[in-house]
């Protein structure tokens, strides 16, 4: 039984800097099948899913696409039963299990945008109706899509001392919201 409720979601973004960041290593199941060689270990969150959004999207912060923003993954995408329940960040489960692409480091030049080539995904059309009138969005470099809330999620991240801090405090600043 929960302890409380909220009428609005949460969303949290890891705002450490890039080396102090937590990862969450995929499960064991795909890491069972993977080339033993390959460092794509670990599963992608939110900070990866905003460095592939599209070009139409190239303006918005991190703060407004964490926020307005659902993930999909390429499977729930093409599942018609599962677009009414939409996934969280943190659950991409990732199909191209021995691509390197755990290499984001986010500071600098828009998060330091890391561009890798992992071909289309033809199964799924771009953008796909829903009876809801809302619209998925696909993401760069095959990584999945979005769909836009029709509430927004409340935002929270580390915050830092701007007096004590003043590094940290406006580097999370420009992350966020630049």
């Amino acid at each position: 039984m929960p302890v409380s409720r909220t009428s609005r979601e949460t969303i949290y973004v890891n705002t450490f800097p890039s080396k102090e960041r937590n990862v969450i290593l995929k499960e064991d199941r795909y890491l069972e099948i993977m080339n033993p060689e390959s460092k794509n270990i670990f599963r992608a969150g939110i900070l990866q899913h905003y460095v592939n959004r599209p070009i139409e999207m190239e303006r918005m912060c991190l703060a407004e696409f964490a926020t307005y923003f659902d993930y999909l993954s390429r499977e729930k995408a093409k599942d018609p039963n599962d677009l009414t329940r939409v996934g969280r960040f943190q659950e991409e489960e990732d199909e191209n299990l021995d691509e390197d692409d755990n290499n984001y480091y986010f500071e600098n030049e828009q998060l330091a945008r890391v561009e890798t080539n992992t071909g289309e995904d033809d199964d799924v059309s771009d953008t796909v109706e829903i009876a809801s009138n809302s619209k998925l969005i696909k993401l760069k470099n095959n990584d999945g899509y979005v769909k836009k809330r029709n509430k927004c999620k409340i935002l929270r991240y580390k915050r830092y001392n701007r007096i004590k801090d003043p590094e940290n405090y406006y580097r999370v600043e420009i992350m966020l919201f630049h």
